[in-house]
């Protein structure tokens, strides 16, 4: 299985996919890490900005699903119905936790465990603090 942590940085879970630029990747057999790798994004992701009042404007999510090729699971701490609704039509599974305060690698350490505190898809990806 590859698992898929969206982040800001390559080291920090992200508070929300749409602010992710790159993606942290696990790939896992029997409830093990046999490898890891930082997929940076081609463009920034619509939240991916330094501009604190940009508008909501109508996007897709191609660049992330693309950088999320071959992923079976994606893991963050937020993200809109509609994103969500877009990674289960190419079976990528949404995980949402409230532990994004936790090291990536710890993060897959406690769900493997199922010790992650889960968190839920917002109604829409606007609901947010830019």
């Amino acid at each position: 299985m590859k698992l898929a942590i969206a982040s800001q940085d390559g080291t920090t879970m992200s508070q929300h996919f749409g602010h992710s630029s790159c993606f942290i990747i696990y790939e896992i057999e029997e409830d093990t890490v046999k490898g890891r790798e930082v997929r940076a994004l081609a463009a920034p992701a619509h939240g991916a900005t330094d501009e604190p009042d940009h508008a909501p404007q109508a996007h897709g999510h191609d660049g992330l699903l693309q950088a999320l090729e071959g992923c079976d699971a994606l893991l963050c701490g937020g993200i809109g119905s509609r994103a969500a609704e877009d990674l289960r039509a190419h079976r990528i599974n949404t995980l949402v936790t409230l532990d994004t305060d936790l090291d990536p690698d710890e993060a897959v350490q406690r769900l493997l465990s199922g010790k992650l505190r889960p968190g839920r898809v917002h109604a829409c990806c606007c609901n947010h603090d830019h």
